[in-house]
């Protein structure tokens, strides 16, 4: 079906479209809505077009009542990740959960023991469509390891697309320029780099970070010295080792102790976050980021005048030649459902996985664009506008983010080789005269998507620095009772050391207490 109309977008006198504008229709057509309790995480930062517009009246959430048949009733609304935390926590110690909703790690298995969530085994099977199945690698991908309990299923695995969190360097390619130097490709030709680009006065600091945590942000320095820290490695004899007690993880502290004692790092990193203010990042010489940070580093560029980035720097080498980066989050979310629910309303559900999946695997049968990222519904006057001359440029009003994170609409997460896809449908764009794509070919085959095309598939043809964690079992009580707090023991010892609060040597007291308390080591899985 076409989406609706948008009520007060009206074309630009004289422009017209040359496209086709659709979605793929319902699986299944029901004669009415069934509500589902979700949690609204929405992460903030959502615009409404109209005023009368919010959470639970605007165009995509209209589409998944009025078309898919389920209509999700917040629990709650959250603008941030805390904010959404708080509430689950809340929510689980009341026993006042919603319906549906996403968990994973600890949490999960705590609502395991509980015997809090419904098996869905059956009702999957027999909804989930053959492309579902395939697309989301059932049964067989280890991500669906931890649902999969005495013979039942837990729930869905909410797929990431391969590599959506892993870092790729930006650097300020201007300052190279001044300086006349390569984009660097050892941890010494890096630490020499930012010294010079520090020295110029024209940023304030050398290397990016903030809360979101030094093992996020800058995985790839711990990746020069063969480790990384969150997650489980093999270890010689085989059995997984939990990778932030590894000794050259005291290394790399050293090195990002010595940056931050040199001015090199915001001395108030810890507390601050990009997200609060884009351009923060241009005061540093380099910055790690995922993929889609290519449109925040555009945006940045636009408004920070003289700022270039280069998008693709790789993961630097260390002492010793090695590298890497943190790989994507290897289990992920699992999209679960309360024990008792009513099966239409699992089934409607999984009839709203089936269409995600289904309008983003197979967008160019139902429009001449392809599925976007965001899977909006592609509106006048919402996703796009007409610009003066009668060509088309993104607008502010996204309709796929007025509901993103609500039931299983998770932005390009649909399944792991989703970008994969899209890339290669826009590449064949790059390769025509520009005069015979239609205009919405056009806007999307911008410099704005050739960069973020480009810093992913730096990532997939890097694959080599990937080091992955190698957990997939189910986790053990002790595991679930102590892995909350001692991760706070860890990063609050790892920020200290960099810091200059505590001694380097504080790693190694660090180390002792982990083992004290008895989670280093597991069974080969």
């Amino acid at each position: 079906p076409a989406p609706e109309p948008s009520p007060t977008a009206a074309a630009a006198e004289g422009c017209s479209v040359d496209f086709e504008v659709g979605v793929a229709p319902p699986i299944k057509k029901y004669s009415g809505p069934v509500q589902v309790t979700y949690p609204f995480n929405t992460s903030g930062g959502v615009k409404f077009k109209l005023p009368e517009e919010n959470e639970t009246n605007n165009p995509m959430y209209r589409f998944f009542r009025d078309e898919l048949g389920i209509e999700y009733v917040p629990k709650w609304v959250a603008a941030s990740g805390d904010v959404a935390a708080q509430k689950m926590a809340a929510a689980m110690a009341a026993g006042d959960l919603p319906e549906m909703f996403t968990t994973s790690g600890e949490q999960y298995e705590i609502l395991v023991e509980n015997d809090t969530l419904a098996d869905i085994k059956d009702i999957f099977e027999r909804v989930a469509t053959p492309l579902v199945k395939e697309k989301l690698q059932y049964p067989d991908g280890k991500q669906w390891i931890p649902l999969m309990r005495k013979g039942g299923l837990l729930g869905t695995a909410v797929a990431m697309i391969e590599a959506n969190v892993e870092m790729v360097g930006y650097i300020r390619q201007d300052l190279l320029d001044k300086l006349n130097m390569p984009v660097p490709k050892t941890l010494e030709e890096l630490d020499e780099t930012v010294r010079k680009m520090h020295e110029t006065k024209e940023i304030k600091y050398g290397v990016f970070c903030d809360k979101s945590g030094l093992h996020y942000l800058l995985s790839p320095v711990f990746g020069a010295f063969g480790v990384m820290p969150r997650v489980w490695l093999k270890s010689p004899d085989g059995k997984l080792e939990y990778g932030s007690i590894n000794p050259g993880i005291k290394d790399a502290l050293a090195w990002l102790r010595k940056w931050y004692a040199d001015g090199l790092m915001d001395p108030e990193f810890y507390a601050k976050s990009r997200w609060d203010d884009l351009k923060m990042v241009a005061d540093h010489g380099v910055h790690w980021g995922e993929w889609w940070w290519t449109r925040q580093a555009m945006t940045v560029e636009k408004e920070v005048p003289g700022v270039r980035w280069f998008m693709e720097m790789g993961a630097p080498k260390g002492p010793n030649g090695k590298y890497g980066r943190a790989s994507a989050y290897s289990v992920g979310w699992n999209m679960v459902y309360l024990k008792g629910l009513a099966p239409e309303k699992i089934e409607r559900a999984l009839m709203h996985l089936n269409w995600e999946i289904e309008n983003h695997a197979n967008g160019l049968k139902y429009n001449s664009y392809g599925a976007m990222n965001w899977d909006e519904l592609f509106l006048e006057g919402y996703d796009w506008e007409f610009t003066e001359d009668c060509e088309i440029r993104y607008a502010d009003y996204n309709t796929g983010l007025m509901v993103r994170r609500v039931g299983y609409h998770y932005d390009n997460n649909a399944y792991p080789d989703f970008q994969l896809d899209r890339n290669k449908n826009v590449a064949t764009w790059y390769a025509m005269d520009r005069s015979t794509l239609n205009k919405a070919q056009r806007m999307i085959a911008s410099d704005f998507d050739a960069r973020r095309r480009a810093a992913y598939q730096y990532l997939m043809d890097h694959k080599d620095e990937q080091i992955k964690d190698e957990w997939w079992g189910v986790p053990t009580e002790r595991m679930v009772r102590l892995l909350p707090d001692l991760r706070v023991m860890e990063e609050q010892a790892f920020v200290g050391i960099v810091t200059g609060q505590r001694s380097l040597d504080a790693f190694d007291a660090f180390v002792k207490e982990w083992k004290q308390a008895g989670v280093i080591r597991s069974p080969r899985m």
